[in-house]
């Protein structure tokens, strides 16, 4: 069910990597672009669309540097009031940010990292983030906190991880 014309067009001309997520039961769109701005330093951008706009967005903020680190994620809560954002750092970081629908900052952590993120998925209330990270560990955060709930090391890869809705 659906078809193929696009909602809207958005440029990501000159991006190194683009993420995008989409909630499930509202009309929110976001995109995690990162770019690489000079001598091999990344910055990511994220950025929330209205499927009924214009391809304008709602908002936009960028996130920490990187270093030369394009690793990153980007989930949607499934009635669109919450957007998560994470990157990798060259410095052992992963930066998580939470912003409203509206562009507001609602939580923000600064997490130890063992290995840069490879996935990352968010529940349907965007409360809780899981990670894969190229060193074959999984992390949950509690997301209210910034709490490492859980960390595993799975001894390999993992392309189809889901983390349950409730």
């Amino acid at each position: 069910t659906g078809w193929s014309t696009p909602i809207f067009d958005a440029s990501v001309l000159g991006a190194n990597n683009v993420r995008v997520a989409m909630a499930a039961r509202a009309p929110l769109a976001a995109s995690l672009t990162t770019t690489d701005i000079g001598g091999g330093v990344f910055q990511s951008t994220v950025q929330a669309y209205s499927s009924f706009g214009d391809g304008t967005p709602l908002f936009s903020t960028n996130l920490p540097t990187t270093g030369n680190v394009i690793a990153g994620a980007i989930g949607v809560s499934d009635d669109g009031t919450r957007i998560v954002a994470v990157v990798s750092n060259a410095s052992g970081q992963q930066h998580i940010r939470v912003f409203s629908a509206a562009g507001l900052s609602l939580a923000s952590y600064d997490v130890p990292a063992s290995a840069n993120i490879r996935f990352g998925a968010t529940d349907a209330q965007a409360n809780r983030l899981y990670l894969g990270l190229y060193n074959g560990t999984c992390e949950i955060y509690d997301l209210t906190t910034g709490v490492l709930q859980h960390s595993q090391s799975l001894g390999g890869t993992f392309e189809s991880h889901a983390l349950s809705a409730d």
